[in-house]
This record gives structure tokens, sequence and C-alpha cells, in this order.
């Protein structure tokens, strides 16, 4: 924050930051984001796996293919992408970071992507009731859970006072 005295807003006072907490935050988005994707990678495949197991002899076995492909891609760039922020360790600039967390987005756009394929283009020809089944796993696939105890993590802690 460049204000010399913070200003409160709509929900409350804003707390002071250091230029340290907001580097520190900024890299630990990347990585937060990095360890639920080990997560959705477990699930993922199970849940890839069923949908083939049910799919498999009512549409075009090369649809099923290149969505299969598709999501492997998406993921393992998710997976890359995390991979190397977390070698590279934090940065202190923050282009840097900016420029990570741009990228992990894109991976996780192309996965969201690699999904909506299972709609428009492997169940294309499929009946209606397979299509609205297709629908059912797009909207639930985004509500796989999360690490809720590192949910917050990210968020600067304000700073502890002491006992008087």
């Amino acid at each position: 924050m460049s204000d010399a005295a913070p200003h409160a807003t709509a929900f409350g006072p804003r707390l002071a930051a250091t230029a340290t907490e907001r580097d520190r935050t900024r890299s630990e988005r990347v990585q937060y984001a990095y360890n639920g994707t080990r997560l959705a990678m477990l699930l993922v495949a199970p849940v890839v796996a069923v949908i083939w197991l049910f799919i498999r002899d009512e549409v075009d076995q090369a649809r099923i293919a290149r969505w299969c492909i598709a999501l492997a891609i998406a993921y393992a760039a998710r997976l890359l992408v995390g991979v190397l922020h977390a070698r590279s360790g934090p940065s202190r600039d923050p282009r840097t970071e900016r420029l990570w967390t741009v990228a992990f987005h894109a991976s996780i756009a192309a996965s969201g992507f690699a999904w909506s394929l299972l709609v428009w283009d492997v169940l294309d020809d499929a009946e209606p009731a397979l299509r609205l089944s297709g629908v059912a796993v797009l909207i639930a696939m985004p509500c796989l859970p999360v690490p809720c105890s590192r949910q917050w993590r990210f968020l600067p802690l304000p700073p502890e006072k002491s006992p008087a």
C-alpha cells in the first residue's frame, strides 16, 4: 500500500502490509494453487476413468482419446508451472511473480477448456441424457475438495499483540 495512513473500507480498516509480506503473499498464491493441483490430479484420474467406462460404447473412441490427451496436457502444464515455481523459489520482483500467476491461471483455464471438450466434442452426437450427464460433470468438477487447512494460508497474518 502506498498510502501513509490506511483508509477504512466497507469491510473494515485496511491493515498496513510491509513489502516483505506482499512479496511472500504473491509467491504463496502460486504455491497454494500448486498444492491444490496435486490433489486435483489425484481426483481427476479416477473421475476420467469412470466417465470413460460409461461412455466408451456410446461415442467415438477418437474423440475420447483427444479429450484424455487434452486433459493430460492441461494438468501436466499445471503441474509443471507449480514444480518450476517451487524450484525457483519466491522472487522479489513483483513482475516475475505476476508472470508465474498468469502462467498458472492460463494452465487452469486450459484444464477448464479440456473439461469442456467432454460436452461439445466427445458427447456431441450422444443421446440428450448422456449429454446432460456430461453437463452435470462439468458443474461438479470445480467442486472438488481443496485442503481446507491451507485455504487462507496465503493471506498475511495480522501482527500478534504482546501480553500486557
